[in-house]
């Protein structure tokens, strides 16, 4: 089974904007914990108190993202300054995330790391 949170929400204060995105990550997942997710987010919020709120929610998710203008989901359409959150999970699929720094450099092997990175987290 695979289940999908999605979880948008537009404001300006941290703290109240990313409990409602994880409160509808949570009500899409509806039970089963995320496996990863990635986050869209305006350069305006506390990204650190984001992100601690995002881990104390779902512990052991692998989580990659960036800043951005604006977020659009199906869900919820567009928004600026807004945090949008989709959460991921499997009871069979594995998933994991990898870093893969320089890409513009050096695209092999910067995808070799993210790749080795994300193996062996796996194993």
């Amino acid at each position: 089974m695979f289940k999908v949170g999605i979880g948008q929400a537009e404001g300006l204060d941290t703290e109240r904007v990313v409990t409602k995105v994880i409160r509808h990550c949570q009500e899409g997942m509806d039970g089963m914990a995320p496996r990863a997710g990635i986050v869209f987010t305006s350069g305006e919020f506390d990204h650190d108190r984001m992100l601690e709120e995002i881990h104390g929610h779902f512990p052991g998710m692998d989580l990659i993202g960036c800043t951005t203008a604006g977020a659009f989901s199906s869900g919820f359409g567009f928004s600026e300054d807004a945090i949008l959150l989709l959460t991921l999970g499997s009871d069979t699929v594995e998933m994991r995330a990898g870093i893969g720094a320089d890409l513009s450099k050096n695209p092999e092997a910067a995808v070799e790391a993210a790749l080795k990175q994300a193996g062996a987290e796996m194993a």
